[in-house]
């Protein structure tokens, strides 16, 4: 087995005293992470957050960790299976920190399904009254310049602009159009000039590359827009989005 280095061993080689998770588990052994050794793996910042997010859990559950105990984490790290209920006693019932733990625990999804959820989402937006703006609309707006700037348009190419302005009209100061602009150039992808599909490079992984380095925290944001809607939480077209794992 490949052990993945755990931030609290390290705090305990230098300080000298018993880690949180001692208290529940005696073993010197016991890991964060534990990744089949039968298998290729590249630690990347992903790792790195994931074990974050186990520690964080363990500081604020006073010693647990949301994959269990040693003897059935490995599994559940692999069926993506964590238990949060431990944080219910915090404040406001624990939400914000379930929600920041759960998203740095979660399985990355693939690049596929990130576009089919931005999708999914513009979509659903679509029958949302415009003006004067819904609810839902001015909940996905807040923190907007954080998100895309005050232009998202001044950060595409020139090519890629033209040819989107072509068929549609876009606010450049809105999230939701936006998210429009990507679903409607995914979905005709080939219809764009050479130059536009070169830019943009292949779908999915070039594609979410281009928008991810302009827009770095557009998936984030959105996710957590629906994420704290309890009405679109639990739509059809998102419920396989939030079902991953059993929070119990």
């Amino acid at each position: 087995m490949l052990a993945v280095e755990r931030h609290q061993q390290q705090h305990k080689t230098t300080t000298g005293t018993r880690t949180a998770e001692d208290a529940d588990e005696p073993s010197e052994t016991s890991s964060w992470t534990v990744i089949s050794s039968s298998s290729t793996v590249r630690i990347t910042r992903a790792v790195d957050v994931f074990s974050a997010g186990c520690v964080a859990f363990n500081i604020l559950s006073l010693g647990g960790h949301p994959f269990g105990d040693r003897f059935s984490r490995e599994s559940n790290i692999i069926r993506n299976n964590y238990r949060l209920d431990r944080l219910d006693t915090l404040s406001g019932g624990g939400t914000e920190a379930k929600d920041l733990v759960r998203r740095m625990i979660s399985r990355d999804p693939k690049k596929s399904d990130r576009l089919a959820f931005l999708q999914e989402v513009s979509d659903r937006l679509e029958i949302e009254s415009r003006e004067p703006p819904s609810a839902l609309l001015k909940q996905l707006e807040r923190g907007a310049v954080k998100v895309i700037g005050l232009d998202w348009r001044k950060k595409i190419d020139g090519v890629l602009l033209e040819n989107i302005s072509k068929y549609r009209k876009y606010d450049g100061s809105l999230i939701r159009d936006l998210l429009r602009a990507m679903r409607n150039k995914k979905h005709h992808f080939q219809d764009l000039p050479a130059e536009g599909r070169r830019v943009l490079g292949d779908v999915p992984d070039g594609f979410l590359a281009y928008f991810s380095t302009r827009f770095p925290s557009l998936l984030l944001h959105v996710h957590g827009f629906v994420a704290d809607s309890r009405a679109l939480r639990g739509e059809p077209a998102f419920r396989s989005y939030f079902e991953t794992a059993r929070e119990r």
